[in-house]
């Protein structure tokens, strides 16, 4: 899909948050991978999952199969794997924690890696009626008036495991609030994170110090101070938690999160956010997304987004291998000609979720103007100029406007592609996407 021959992106990964929503129109080409792969939303390619592992019902990432529970990494560069619970004539959980027996009124099929009730019309049931698990999984009859559901027939839920700790140690239950909690000697959040004991760890797998995590440095201010530091809550609240998944569990979403809050800190490499995404970069460059397409290499490592180039950048700022012939006339395109150029994004939120291709429209677009000709910049051999002067106030309102407006206003991060289809008509929107570097001042 990608045809990056020799044009690197200085962060055209997530240009900058746009104030916009998810009421459009977006591509996703998880259909164009095979059974066996995932849409790599790090990387926008199908990739082949794990040997012990399955496509995941959403076709972006792998999971592990019934029978068998998912085991964690050791090292930054080691992939997740899956350990089999069926060679023990064990089940797997329904959220492949911990391998379970066969119980009462089932057998263990292992074709299907799963436990198999006599009745056909009974429920697997692998909690008791306060939401814990129980030995092994056992059938029942569901009571009169109720059916078989088609997802999960127990309404019961067991309060989940704390990552990271071992022993393993269970979340609390706090009959007051009906919650699950986490114990006193862990932080608070959904996971559990316990911050001190996942920092220290960090630090010693990657060398950067998260003493500085939530403190962001803003240059060129406008007054006599050269700088200013802020404290922002979301990196305090989420960036140690996204780079632990992204170590460990080569979590895409999260791999994706840890980009996106470098770029809000304009790529600062003395941010804590870019030196974590810099060193999972350099720890995983044994693996690289289109290793053999982009020349000169970028190093575009395997689970992490695109976010800068190396080396010198005349090699792609002169790069001539941009196919697609143009034309000053619209309409050509009997003769494989296209008078506007065709910019694609591929969009991500603040949390690092990919949401899909989308063509660029008026996102860009912060200066009023007739609508007709927003897009003229687009159009080849067309001068086009477009001037006006915000305030901070009417810049976030222009910019709100200018993407996809929500009442979230939720921030967007865009990557930008040249659809560069080389005379030849497309077949699979979007295809044949080449990047387009941005130039930051500010570095």
């Amino acid at each position: 899909m990608l045809k990056p021959q020799g044009l690197a992106l200085l962060l055209a990964t997530f240009i900058e948050g746009i104030w916009a929503a998810y009421d459009f129109k977006v591509v996703n080409p998880v259909s164009s991978c095979a059974d066996d792969e995932f849409f790599d939303i790090s990387g926008l390619e199908c990739v082949a999952c794990q040997s012990t592992e399955v496509v995941n019902d959403d076709g972006l990432s792998c999971v592990c199969p019934l029978g068998w529970i998912r085991g964690s990494t050791t090292t930054v560069g080691e992939y997740p794997f899956c350990i089999s619970c069926l060679d023990a004539d064990l089940a797997s959980s329904s959220d492949r924690t911990r391998c379970l027996a066969c119980g009462f009124g089932s057998t263990l099929d292992k074709t299907v890696g799963e436990c198999v009730c006599t009745n056909a019309d009974a429920v697997l049931i692998e909690h008791d009626v306060v939401g814990m698990y129980l030995d092994s999984k056992e059938c029942y009859t569901c009571p009169t008036n109720s059916w078989k559901s088609t997802t999960d027939a127990s309404k019961c839920e067991e309060c989940p495991m704390v990552e990271g700790t071992i022993p393993a140690v269970s979340m609390e239950y706090n009959a007051a609030t009906q919650k699950c909690v986490c114990p006193a000697s862990l932080a608070d959040g959904i996971s559990c994170v316990a911050e001190s004991s996942w920092e220290t760890e960090l630090e010693q797998q990657l060398g950067v110090n998260f003493a500085t995590k939530s403190e962001i440095t803003y240059y060129d201010v406008g007054d006599e101070r050269t700088s200013i530091d802020v404290e922002s809550w979301w990196l305090e609240e989420n960036l140690v938690e996204a780079t632990w998944n992204c170590t460990k569990y080569h979590d895409r979403e999260a791999c994706n999160s840890i980009a996106n809050m470098c770029v809000l800190q304009m790529y600062d490499p003395s941010s804590v956010a870019c030196a974590a995404y810099q060193e999972l970069h350099d720890l995983r460059r044994d693996q690289e997304y289109h290793a053999s397409e982009i020349e000169p290499a970028v190093g575009w490592s395997y689970t992490l987004p695109w976010l800068y180039y190396t080396g010198g950048t005349l090699a792609y700022t002169e790069a001539l291998d941009v196919e697609t012939q143009v034309s000053f006339t619209e309409h050509e395109y009997a003769q494989a000609k296209v008078s506007h150029m065709v910019v694609v994004l591929s969009i991500y939120t603040l949390n690092g979720t990919w949401l899909g291709f989308h063509n660029l429209t008026r996102e860009f677009q912060l200066c009023d103007g007739a609508f007709k000709h927003t897009n003229d910049w687009q159009r080849f051999g067309r001068n086009y100029d477009n001037q006006c002067k915000l305030t901070v106030t009417e810049l976030t309102e222009a910019v709100r406007q200018a993407g996809h407006q929500n009442d979230l206003a939720e921030p967007l991060f865009y990557d930008l592609y040249l659809q560069d289809l080389q005379g030849a008509a497309t077949t699979n929107w979007p295809e044949r996407l080449y990047p387009i570097p941005i130039y930051n001042v500010n570095l």
